[in-house]
């Protein structure tokens, strides 16, 4: 997962488990068949899956990187094999494309005297980039998170935001409401390790660039400028005792930038009835992950196991079987199964799949997508029970999240958690995964994850950290969801 900025919530909702209240959904399926084919899947097969997509060979499967068609190729053989056809044409499950991104070419950054150079004392956050040109500002203030709050930011501008604290305290809608007329730094000596020296680039959609002004700053040089400033309040500051320091001094931030053109694919097969004709319905479901990750940075690798190699590994998993389904002509929609690229830049590959014109002149029941699956949260650490969170079940269909709360008691029983799903949620998670281009399209759709850890966007986000007794058990839960609406009759409100 990935698209906006990193984040680790800490929201004090209780979690939910759904149960079957709803009367205005039932399922359809064969409880005896389903049941036999998800106890077929393995946990043997789910780590063969992603040691592959998460090897060195893959190389962090950055978009339109030699790593990303790797795994592409991977998983266009495993959708032949699971008896799935290409969608765009006879014989090729890629559905490519291109966009256009940036290169930094001319970056200069000062705060008063203090000269700053990218990567080594700053870097901006890729997927909400400064904006090409010049920027101005006649002050800095030193703020802690947990302050934030408490001052009047309506008349800001043209000011240099210092953030000491975590970003992932800091509300969403409040950066993005601030960062549009001033230049916000968080202050993170660890950045280097982060997701945002990787790939880097800011992109565009539509033509459109999208900016928010924000970055990381090293602590060493700035903190040492600060002290020759105002050393006083500033020990204050870091203290505790004060919650914000303003300084008066110049600020000026230069930057040009250069555009490229990207190629890329998605990875995208479906599926039918072996008699097509025992299929009377017209229309799709849509199975989705993104493939991509954060590629590699120098020599090092972000292997992007749980990100979202779990996702894409369950995937395959259950295409085998779903494969079954079709043989046994028990579906009554076609599936599709579209392994996107590009997420991690902004859901660029989603974003492709619905302005083409076989999406708009098709039929769509509903998207299924699953990003980040295998790992516990620090939401769920004490208690260890299975859980999976849901969200955006409930957005546009009254029966979708009935059938996923009928099928969980039917089959799995696992927790199913909604406080992700809350409207107000400050980091909108229902917008950050593909899921959330078929919706801004009426599709009814539903988001499947299992929280961020502590190596989400890192190097170390490796194979062996996965929970696997956990990532086997929301697999099989994720394919009885899926059979079940496959197979479903009627259809969903």
């Amino acid at each position: 997962m990935g698209a906006k900025a990193s984040l680790l919530l800490v929201i004090s909702f209780f979690t939910i488990s759904k149960w079957a209240n709803a009367q205005s959904a039932y399922l359809d399926g064969d409880s005896v068949m389903i049941s036999k084919l998800q106890d077929q899947i393995s946990k043997i097969e789910l780590l063969e899956h992603l040691k592959i997509l998460a090897s060195d060979t893959m190389e962090g499967r950055g978009t339109g990187k030699r790593g990303n068609q790797l795994a592409a190729n991977y998983l266009s053989q495993k959708l032949s094999e699971a008896g799935f056809k290409p969608l765009d044409s006879d014989t090729s499950f890629l559905q490519p494309f291109e966009f256009l991104s940036d290169d930094w070419i001319l970056q200069e950054f000062r705060i008063g005297d203090l000269k700053l150079t990218i990567d080594q004392d700053y870097v901006i956050v890729p997927w909400h980039s400064f904006s090409a040109g010049t920027f101005y500002a006649k002050s800095i203030l030193l703020v802690h998170d947990h302050a934030i709050k408490k001052l009047d930011w309506k008349d800001l501008k043209a000011t240099l935001i210092i953030i000491y604290g975590q970003k992932e305290n800091v509300s969403g809608r409040w950066l993005e409401d601030v960062a549009k007329k001033n230049l916000v730094l968080f202050v993170n000596d660890d950045f280097h390790m982060t997701h945002d020296v990787v790939n880097g680039q800011p992109f565009y959609l539509n033509g459109n660039p999208l900016y928010k002004n924000y970055a990381y700053i090293k602590s060493e040089k700035l903190n040492a400028w600060i002290l020759n400033q105002k050393k006083k309040d500033f020990e204050q500051f870091l203290q505790g005792h004060i919650e914000s320091i303003k300084i008066s001094r110049l600020v000026f931030f230069r930057n040009r930038k250069e555009v490229k053109p990207i190629k890329t694919a998605n990875v995208v097969g479906y599926i039918d009835n072996k008699d097509s004709t025992q299929n009377s319905s017209k229309k799709y479901m849509v199975l989705s992950g993104h493939f991509d990750h954060l590629g590699k940075k120098g020599n090092s690798i972000y292997y992007g196991a749980d990100d979202n190699g779990s996702g894409c590994s369950a995937i395959v998993a259950m295409a085998k079987y779903l494969g079954e389904l079709a043989k046994n002509n028990a579906l009554n929609k076609r599936i599709i199964v579209a392994f996107m690229t590009g997420e991690e830049m902004g859901l660029i590959g989603s974003h492709y799949f619905t302005a083409t014109d076989f999406f708009k002149k098709n039929k769509f029941e509903c998207n299924v997508n699953i990003d980040m699956i295998g790992r516990f949260d620090k939401n769920h650490q004490e208690s260890k029970n299975p859980y999976i969170y849901v969200i955006g079940a409930d957005r546009i269909s009254k029966d979708l999240d009935s059938v996923i709360s009928k099928t969980n008691v039917r089959y799995n029983h696992l927790d199913l958690d909604y406080r992700l799903n809350a409207l107000d949620d400050p980091e909108r998670l229902y917008e950050r995964s593909d899921h959330f281009n078929f919706a801004k399209n009426g599709i009814p759709s539903v988001f499947f994850f299992s929280g961020l850890h502590e190596d989400y966007h890192k190097t170390s986000d490796t194979f062996d950290k996965l929970n696997y007794q956990l990532f086997h058990q929301r697999t099989k839960f994720l394919f009885t969801v899926v059979s079940e609406l496959a197979v479903r009759k009627t259809p969903l409100r």
